[in-house]
């Protein structure tokens, strides 16, 4: 089994107003912080961008791209898991470029003790589940079925998978490692 490190970019950055995996914070691309980190984890045999038809050639990176319009955060983990079927996937947002190298280690040590679960990150009870480990001989066909059944939230994704959330209260690490960013306002205080 190989650890792919996955950068999910296939939203429209509506609330942004301009494509935010490619906009510039501390003169680098969203993105860009993103792979540097998973880069720097050393676990990742490969590294690829989720993202949609329309920025398939935005990236530095390898794509793979939306095999379904629309479907947000599941259709983009389908499409990646069904390319890398047999494979662990380490999954970030672009929109989260404050993730850190330890905290990407802590998920994937409970990732390896439990094979069979999806590790999502969370903080007191609120969860980021595009801030996880997605792995399971099971995952692409369950991600097909919640495409098929119209159940696109990762809440209903949630429902019929095996899941362990890691609370990062219970480690020494800051919380704000979780800012997603949604509005340019939101990038105040820098990367």
């Amino acid at each position: 089994m190989k650890t792919i490190g996955v950068i999910m970019a296939g939203g429209e950055s509506t609330r942004f107003g301009e494509d935010k995996s490619l906009y510039k914070v501390d003169n680098k691309v969203m993105y860009t912080h993103v792979s540097e980190m998973l880069d720097s984890t050393g676990v990742c045999d490969d590294i690829v961008v989720s993202t949609n038809e329309r920025l398939k050639d935005a990236f530095h990176l390898k794509t793979v791209v939306d095999a379904f319009e629309n479907c947000g955060p599941v259709g983009g983990l389908y499409s990646v898991s069904r390319s890398y079927p047999k494979d662990r996937l380490i999954v970030v947002s672009c929109d989260t470029p404050f993730v850190t190298k330890e905290w990407i280690h802590i998920l994937l040590e409970q990732a390896e003790k439990t094979p069979d679960r999806i590790i999502i990150s969370a903080e007191d009870r609120r969860q980021h589940p595009l801030v996880g480990v997605y792995q399971g001989r099971d995952l692409t066909d369950r991600l097909k079925q919640q495409i098929d059944a119209g159940r696109l939230s990762m809440r209903a994704l949630f429902d019929n998978m095996n899941v362990t959330e890691v609370n990062i209260g219970k480690y020494q690490l800051k919380t704000d490692i979780f800012r997603n960013i949604n509005y340019k306002s939101d990038i105040d205080g820098g990367v």
